[in-house]
């Protein structure tokens, strides 16, 4: 196979068996929560035969948000691949499937997911409308304002809406300051890939394409027909993109003879012929939570070549 132009992406994980704190990246968000953190969010009254709060979060973007607004030690219970919560906590299964023996045995008293279309599981709903716990099921994200809305309604459930209002208003205001930055750059066009083999990437209504709206890029995919499309080599060929971001959390870094490139070689794109394949793989990429101004920062960064966002290195 013929070399294939590659850019290793400057994010490359170290040590991927470390956790990674929630809101890595080193803008002032940290600094700017300290103090709403150090009081926590209010506690809602537990049932009668417990003493304090148990939460389990069934989608690691939940579990995001409830460690920014400051009750991660009440999370009893977690999904899978959550990289947020510490790897102790029992693994209670996804939205679609959820073990519900283990899930009763953590005894929780409030139970939150992200349901798909599937909507919530039927067992998950009839306990919770028997007073085994409370429910709280939240839309998967299409969009910026999805993700802001969600930790606004997890807010008034924690009984932190204080803490949740100024965590969405200081993201809003991190995401203005990217826009601004961006906008006398010129558009390049982005394809957004989040599997290979075959090749799979971000289209219209997504998450993704929110942020790449907000880092300055045009999706590449923008006239797909559903959210995740697929592209052979011709059709990757129609789409010209300018660049090509392989957003794969937790990956190995790239090398010039990675098998991972071997739909790229030799398509005559812009991307490929000037060597703008950026590997993206930090842990908390693809997760639509309160890390998304993060996540846009190192997508513009990846696309506009005279930008120097600067990154904390937090797994050494």
């Amino acid at each position: 196979m013929s070399r294939s132009p590659v850019k290793n992406s400057k994010f490359e994980i170290r040590r991927l068996q470390q956790r990674p704190q929630p809101l890595n990246s080193k803008f002032p968000i940290a600094a700017a929560l300290c103090v709403l953190l150090l009081t926590g969010c209010g506690r809602q009254t537990p049932p009668a035969d417990t003493d304090q709060r148990r939460i389990v979060t069934l989608a690691p973007a939940l579990t995001q948000m409830v460690a920014d607004l400051g009750v991660l030690d009440d999370v009893v219970g977690v999904a899978q691949h959550d990289p947020i919560a510490d790897a102790s906590l029992p693994v209670l299964g996804n939205f679609v499937q959820v073990d519900i023996e283990r899930l009763l045995s953590v005894q929780p008293t409030l139970v939150m997911i992200m349901s798909g279309k599937e909507g919530v599981p039927p067992r998950l709903r009839e306990l919770a409308d028997a007073g085994r716990f409370q429910l709280e099921d939240y839309p998967t994200p299409t969009c910026i304002e999805d993700v802001l809305d969600t930790l606004h309604s997890m807010g008034a459930v924690l009984d932190c809406q204080r803490q949740a209002d100024d965590l969405a208003r200081h993201l809003n205001d991190q995401l203005r300051q990217v826009r601004v930055d961006v906008a006398p750059l010129q558009q390049p066009r982005v394809l957004m890939v989040i599997a290979l083999h075959p090749i799979m990437a971000s289209g219209p209504g997504t998450v993704n394409d929110s942020l790449l709206q907000q880092a300055g890029g045009i999706n590449a995919a923008e006239n797909a027909t559903v959210p995740a499309p697929t592209f052979d080599r011709e059709a990757l060929l129609a789409l010209q993109p300018d660049v090509i971001l392989l957003m794969l959390p937790g990956a190995p870094p790239l090398t010039d003879h990675d098998d991972r490139l071997r739909e790229f070689a030799d398509v005559p794109v812009p991307a490929v012929r000037d060597g703008r394949i950026v590997l993206l793989n930090d842990p908390l990429i693809a997760l639509p939570g309160t890390s998304l101004v993060a996540t846009v920062r190192r997508i513009a960064d990846a696309i506009h070549p005279k930008l120097t966002y600067e990154f904390q290195e937090d797994h050494e």
